[in-house]
């Protein structure tokens, strides 16, 4: 494993999003325990010790889980825990302490490595300034609370600069990947943050799983082209994101075994620099890839998670990009239909709300339905 020197501390270059965990039934709650826990201490012995959880992450169970997975093991003292406090409806002051006292019970630890706000946008942030988030996080920081402060983006580069130069942060959080570089903060964003000396972890190096299912003759062909055909898109990807100097690590959402051990193996292969061959392929495949109609979802669930109607949004748009990419209508539709999902949307727009990539999600929707001949 390779690491990145942060503070005087060493942090592995992948880190573990405890994002996606394995499900034993349909319900985000449903954590399957066994595996999780056998997938993150495996993810440890392979030297992975940044590991990445939030407030709301598999409906408040992600930091219970991890939390019962490092104290049952006794190897809390080996990992930085980095977790995230909701903003949204959340800036009281009761609100602030009583949602940290939660969430070091549930991770059962005393303080927390890598305490971010979540989901911050211009606005956001503006008012979270307004009700004494920086003086509390500064208190937090004080006490030994929390070690380092910072914060989870998705919003434009503009508000992303703003939010950088409004306080003294020790890190940020963004999405970035070969195809997001000119998404959202991006590359400039990147380098505006490391030109601050704000250490930048990454979210989505693999587009929410995306990047690393691509397959088929063209993506085989470009790969033989560039002499990169003994390397899978997963690897490719998180090297591409890993090339980057400001990058203080990279998340993975892992929820098999394989995941873990390809991740690691890629994260530990950076003393050969990304090539020149990787970085035209990436390029090449880019511009192969945007030229198709798909719909732009990382399947962060977000909307699943909020909306009222329990529509199975995340998993329609899935279905979605599987056939535009892969020439799969039929398959697609079968593999997504056949577990039922509900499929009847409201025109609500709470989704839209809380998508990171602003998705006009209903309007997607009705696209999406159409294409597969959903009534």
């Amino acid at each position: 494993m390779e690491y990145t020197n942060f503070k005087g501390n060493k942090i592995s270059k992948l880190g573990f999003g405890f994002m996606r965990l394995p499900q034993s039934g349909p319900q985000q709650t449903n954590i399957d325990m066994d595996k999780t826990e056998k997938i993150a201490m495996r993810a440890i012995e392979l030297g992975v010790n940044y590991f990445d959880s939030a407030y709301f992450y598999h409906g408040g169970k992600s930091e219970v889980a991890l939390g019962e997975v490092l104290s049952k093991n006794g190897v809390r003292d080996k990992v930085n825990i980095a977790t995230k406090y909701p903003m949204f409806g959340h800036l009281s002051q009761g609100n602030m302490d009583s949602i940290f006292e939660d969430q070091l019970s549930r991770l059962k630890t005393d303080y927390i490595d890598f305490y971010l706000l979540h989901g911050l946008r211009g606005q956001l942030w503006d008012d979270g300034v307004e009700k004494g988030m920086p003086q509390f996080l500064d208190k937090l920081k004080a006490e030994g609370r929390i070690r380092h402060a910072g914060f989870s983006f998705h919003d434009s580069l503009d508000n992303f600069k703003h939010i950088i130069d409004s306080y003294n942060w020790d890190f940020c959080q963004i999405q970035f990947n070969f195809m997001d570089v000119d998404i959202q903060a991006g590359l400039e964003g990147l380098r505006y943050a490391g030109s601050k000396g704000v250490s930048v972890v990454v979210m989505e190096p693999l587009k929410g799983g995306q990047l690393a299912s691509i397959s088929g003759e063209n993506v085989d062909t470009l790969k033989a082209k560039y002499g990169l055909s003994h390397m899978s898109m997963a690897q490719i990807a998180l090297r591409f994101v890993l090339s980057h100097d400001e990058v203080l690590t990279a998340l993975s959402g892992m929820n098999e075994m394989s995941q873990v051990e390809e991740n690691a193996i890629s994260a530990s292969s950076l003393a050969t620099s990304f090539s020149d061959s990787e970085r035209q392929f990436c390029t090449e495949l880019k511009d192969m890839l945007e030229s198709l109609n798909t719909i732009d979802c990382t399947s962060c669930r977000y909307c699943s998670e909020e909306c009222p109607n329990e529509v199975a949004i995340t998993q329609l748009f899935s279905a979605y990009n599987n056939a535009i990419r892969y020439n799969s209508r039929e398959i697609s539709a079968r593999n997504m239909l056949r577990m039922g999902p509900n499929l009847d949307c409201s025109e609500c727009r709470t989704c839209v709300d809380v998508c990171p990539q602003q998705l006009d999600i209903p309007e997607l929707i009705k696209k999406a339905k159409d294409y597969f001949a959903i009534t």
